[in-house]
């Protein structure tokens, strides 16, 4: 098991700390979480996103091996994966906010960074098609620091243990 050490030098360490954070832990409203637009990314991804099925040696087809019963699990099934394009199967705003992790916003409604988009969110014009589809991330961030722990000197925690200051 590993583990990574930074060394932060000033005054305020926690602030320093909170760029490299990782954003599951981050304050929701964090200056440091930057709001990008992907929706030019995801509409060329969808364009090549594929649904992947299999088919089994009696010619089934399915999509899930849930839908096999258990002696067909035990007997050994043989299959072989088939890709089918996503595009006009599964809607885009679905699929988009699936792979994205995002919800969708209602007309007219600001972002609610605290809780429902705090990772990003999906907007809809009029007609339903989507005109803005937004990430949230900590572009810095170093992903494996989930908090912080101060230690203390030995001696000084031993006092605290004993009730001294």
């Amino acid at each position: 098991m590993g583990s990574q050490t930074l060394l932060f030098i000033g005054d305020d360490w926690r602030e320093q700390f909170r760029r490299y954070q990782s954003m599951e832990y981050a304050f929701s409203l964090s200056p440091y979480i930057v709001d990008t637009d992907y929706l030019a990314k995801a509409k060329a991804a969808y364009a090549h996103a594929t649904a992947v099925t299999y088919r089994l040696q009696d010619g089934r087809e399915v999509a899930w091996f849930d839908e096999l019963d258990d002696a067909e699990l035990r007997a050994g099934v043989k299959y072989r994966s088939i890709h089918k394009p996503l595009a006009g199967a599964v809607p885009f705003d679905r699929w988009a906010m699936k792979q994205y992790g995002i919800q969708p916003l209602a007309p007219g409604q600001a972002p609610d960074l605290l809780k429902a988009h705090r990772w990003g969110w999906l907007r809809r014009d009029e007609t339903g098609e989507v005109i803005e589809l937004v990430t949230r991330d900590i572009p810095d961030s170093l992903g494996y620091f989930s908090f912080v722990r101060c230690r203390r000197p030995a001696a000084q925690a031993r006092r605290r243990r004993l009730g001294h200051r």
